[in-house]
């Protein structure tokens, strides 16, 4: 009977530890979302023209889009009892974040966008492609 009983918690032992290193990834993965977030605001806006900041950001997203696709693919594959409770939540709200700041780029020129078609569509690709990653 002790065997048993220590054999069950062994068990849950193992299977927090490995809800534990899915939590380590997930964070991971919504930070490198987020990183990715900032770096395309930052190239927006250092740029000399909105459509060079845009096109520096898309080049940006491109890079990366294979890496982080993969990734964010892994995520929504998890099962919940793979991932905690907390984590989950956190995840929400940093990928929401992500995608509201490059949302904001898109907000901060709409001035030039309705000037220029060419930057409205190289915008809205850029955006498409970023929430595709996203998922939201």
């Amino acid at each position: 009977m002790n065997g048993r009983v220590v054999s069950v918690w062994l068990w849950v032992l193992v299977a927090m530890l490995a809800a534990c290193k899915r939590d380590d990834a997930v964070r991971e993965t919504a930070a490198e979302v987020e990183v990715l977030a900032d770096a395309i605001v930052v190239a927006v806006r250092q740029a000399e023209t909105p459509a060079e900041g845009v096109a520096a950001a898309q080049a940006l997203l491109d890079a990366r889009a294979s890496a982080l696709t993969s990734r964010m693919d892994e995520v929504r594959a998890l099962r919940s009892s793979q991932v905690s409770d907390e984590v989950r939540v956190e995840l929400g709200r940093t990928l929401t974040r992500a995608l509201m700041k490059v949302r904001a780029v898109e907000a901060d020129l709409i001035a030039d966008t309705l000037r220029d078609d060419a930057l409205r569509q190289a915008l809205d690709r850029l955006v498409a492609d970023f929430q595709a990653i996203v998922g939201l």
